[in-house]
């Protein structure tokens, strides 16, 4: 789905990047699928995360991995 998602011009919305919770069982899981998705998206895309907030702060952990990814690709 990636290379589709790089020859398509227009911005994309991409989502199920955890697979529905299936791809992630640490926190290292959940960094390395957000890790391959923003590498393989274009700049100019977005990516929707489902979170679970009841099992911790998902929402703070996956944005303070999203930045950090973003900060070193620049």
């Amino acid at each position: 789905m990636f290379k589709v998602i790089q020859a398509v011009k227009k911005p994309c919305l991409v989502y199920k990047v955890f697979a529905a919770g299936r791809r992630v069982g640490t926190p290292a899981e959940v960094r390395l699928c957000l890790e391959t998705a923003l590498g393989k998206i274009k700049r100019t895309d977005a990516l929707i995360a489902g979170m679970y907030q009841q099992l911790g702060d998902q929402v703070g952990d996956n944005a303070a991995i999203v930045r950090d990814v973003c900060a070193r690709e620049r």
